[in-house]
């Protein structure tokens, strides 16, 4: 008799959020980025946000002079006029060379466009009451 195949756990909360304030469909790979989609919608301050809109080439590798991209998270427009480029992380991962070399490319690319970025961990996100 053959072995039953055991179905193997999602390590991450994964779907589909349709936004009411932008109307785009958005494919979110984190609960973390689905409960922040929802204070975005939900936040009078915010007019609109994209989701994993913009590419930011970075070198990956010194020696080689490798390029990868990186889409960082969110870009969200304020109604204030200020343009945010958020990235949500878990705190354990900040100090990841990889996590590093990305977010040092963000904060170029932010400067270079008059952007703020901001790197959201659940620290802050259990500050603006997105998790428990």
């Amino acid at each position: 008799m053959a072995a039953k195949k055991r179905k193997r756990k999602k390590r991450y909360h994964t779907g589909v959020h349709v936004s009411p304030k932008t109307g785009q469909e958005c494919h979110y790979r984190s609960g973390w980025e689905l409960a922040y989609m929802q204070y975005l919608d939900e936040n009078p301050d915010v007019v609109g946000y994209r989701y994993e809109d913009v590419v930011i080439r970075y070198v990956s590798n010194k020696k080689t002079g490798k390029t990868r991209q990186y889409w960082p998270d969110f870009l969200v427009q304020q109604r204030d006029g200020q343009q945010l480029l958020v990235e949500i992380k878990p705190k354990r991962k900040l100090d990841q060379d990889r996590v590093q070399k990305k977010l040092k490319a963000a904060a170029e690319w932010c400067r270079a466009h008059q952007v703020t970025l901001m790197v959201l961990t659940e620290k802050e996100l259990k500050l603006l009451g997105l998790l428990k």
